[in-house]
């Protein structure tokens, strides 16, 4: 069974459920960071009114129809949900911000990490390489000898493919 509401009754559910919203964001900012939907309706009356979210049942209307029905339906008025929605617009922005540099820095951390990780490769390479060289020279076995001789190959060839790339 279908309940059918009157528009007057949708209007009085999507006020009651934008303040249900904007106190959500209050005490829970980081559920909503990645909504940029939201934080870009929250900056100004008209944009919020306009707002639509299926989950919480608030509807899109005017931003007239918005004060009109919050002053109507709601004890403390429209004064009190465009104050919510300032306080959440608020709450978001500086996490919104810190969460924007915390991208923008991850990059050069990324490069610092992958700098450091292929140096102690390198590092590692020469060091068994060298290694590797004292073992066979010392073993006077032709047979290590060649086999060094053909992974010396190896490694130099892999080295200078990774440096041609790196030079492009």
């Amino acid at each position: 069974m279908r309940i059918s509401y009157e528009k007057n009754d949708l209007i009085k559910i999507s006020i009651d459920a934008e303040i249900k919203l904007l106190e959500d964001i209050e005490k829970n900012p980081n559920k909503f960071l990645s909504n940029d939907i939201l934080f870009n309706a929250l900056k100004d009356q008209s944009s919020f009114s306009k707002y639509s979210d299926s989950e919480y049942k608030i509807i899109s209307y005017s931003l007239n129809t918005q004060k009109t029905y919050a002053n109507k339906y709601h004890i403390r008025g429209y004064g009190y949900l465009n104050k919510l929605r300032i306080q959440a617009y608020e709450k978001l922005s500086p996490k919104k911000i810190k969460s924007l540099n915390k991208e923008a820095k991850d990059p050069h951390s990324q490069i610092n990490s992958l700098m450091k990780s292929n140096l102690l490769l390198t590092n590692l390479v020469v060091y068994l390489n060298q290694n590797l060289s004292n073992f066979a020279n010392k073993s006077n076995s032709l047979i290590l000898i060649n086999e060094y001789e053909e992974i010396n190959r190896y490694i130099q060839d892999s080295l200078t493919f990774i440096q041609s790339i790196e030079d492009e």
